[in-house]
């Protein structure tokens, strides 16, 4: 994210407007080709989940319609709007995500410490998102449910635009993967395939712009990490993955969806697989 020059954006109807690295957003009709196996245009559910159907009208972000287009699919711009970046690489962020990659490495690797400067990472993006979307919190001073407000770093664009390059670079990922292999779960930010590591492409636009910002803050890095390998796996939900044979010593893959199990935790994936194998009609 480099600095918004907010009084020059500009409307548009060109879908050729929302390539490249734009700060743009539209509300479009679109069609992938028949047989796309994974469209990767998400259009809202009357739940406010997202799914992603061949044909549709969505709101979405310039790397979102750039992926689509790359995938052969119709756009038409009902109404689109492109906000300029002011002239420089000053990064917006920048400065702060480099600061507190160099005090977590400063601590050891699972302390308190460590985990408490990755919260203060991780909590960037949500405080640029904060207060948008009505949203009733427990303020322990008052001990009240109150309204939670606009943060200093609210900004829908940022929020809008953050959330859009993540999900363009995850559909890239998973439309190049070929029709032998099995895509089995996709969230937010990562992948479960059946595809080795080294098969899976990381030269498209999107794969290109998210390297380069990891040879910006952490040069050498990787933006695709291997975190789990398993031999079978038990897909219940899109947050609900459990192991149910592991690969040797290979870290298995577990989230429960949202269970507690009530039992110590290196047994809590061993409680999830039976909980879903004899799962009974009435269960909760």
């Amino acid at each position: 994210l480099r600095h918004i020059d907010y009084e020059n954006f500009r409307v548009t109807h060109d879908t050729a407007d929302f390539i490249g690295h734009v700060l743009g957003f539209a509300y479009i009709r679109f069609a992938f080709p028949e047989g796309t196996r994974f469209p990767s245009l998400p259009v809202r559910n009357r739940d406010n989940g997202l799914f992603y159907p061949l044909t549709g009208l969505t709101h979405c972000t310039a790397p979102e319609i750039e992926v689509a287009l790359n995938l052969g699919c119709s756009i038409e711009i009902k109404f689109g709007i492109v906000i300029p970046w002011f002239d420089g690489d000053d990064r917006l962020f920048e400065p702060f995500v480099m600061r507190v990659r160099e005090l977590r490495q400063s601590f050891v690797k699972g302390s308190l410490d460590e985990l408490y400067a990755k919260l203060l990472g991780n909590s960037l993006y949500g405080k640029t998102a904060q207060g948008l979307k009505k949203k009733l919190v427990f303020e322990a001073h008052t001990r009240k449910s109150v309204e939670l407000p606009h943060s200093t770093l609210t900004n829908a664009f940022i929020a809008a635009h953050t959330t859009g390059f993540i999900r363009a670079v995850l559909s890239e990922q998973i439309a190049s993967i070929p029709s032998h292999q099995q895509v089995i779960s996709a969230t937010t930010d990562g992948f479960i395939t059946d595809v080795d590591a080294s098969e899976l492409r990381i030269d498209g636009p999107m794969a290109k712009r998210f390297q380069g910002l990891c040879d910006r803050v952490a040069p050498g890095s990787r933006m695709l990490e291997r975190k789990h390998k398993v031999t079978q796996l038990i897909a219940i939900k899109t947050r609900g993955q459990v192991t149910a044979m592991p690969f040797g010593e290979e870290p298995i893959i577990l989230a429960k969806a949202g269970v507690s199990p009530d039992v110590a935790t290196d047994k809590h994936n061993d409680y999830m697989v039976d909980l879903f194998m004899n799962r009974q009609v009435g269960d909760k």
